[in-house]
């Protein structure tokens, strides 16, 4: 019987969480944001040379971009591109892309939003 209470109890957190996500998405986020404790990270890349770039400035090259698409790296998520194939490109963490979005800048991925 306690084991049910215990399941019954995340369960009806569960729920709060997904009703408060259903009223007002941006409390949630703001709420998984506040846990996540990484920096935001840009980087341009053009040709091999890498540049760091402050999050409003990279906000708004990244809105440009044609694309972003997942990449496999310890440090960033995704690859912001006009062209698939330029040695151009930026790439960000969840975390910078989280910010744009708050700061509505339109990025485009293949995730969503």
């Amino acid at each position: 019987m306690r084991i049910a209470n215990i399941i019954n109890f995340a369960l009806l957190l569960v729920i709060i969480f997904l009703g408060i996500n259903l009223i007002d998405p941006t409390l949630t986020g703001n709420i998984v944001q506040s846990i996540d404790n990484s920096e935001a990270q840009c980087t341009f890349t053009n040709n091999g040379e890498l540049n760091n770039l402050t999050a409003q400035y990279c906000c708004v090259q990244i809105a440009k971009m044609y694309d972003c698409q997942e990449i496999v790296s310890d440090t960033y998520s995704k690859k912001c591109f006009i062209s698939e194939n330029s040695e151009k490109y930026f790439l960000v963490n969840d975390k910078m892309l989280d910010i744009c979005r708050q700061e509505g800048y339109d990025v485009k991925d293949k995730q969503g939003v």
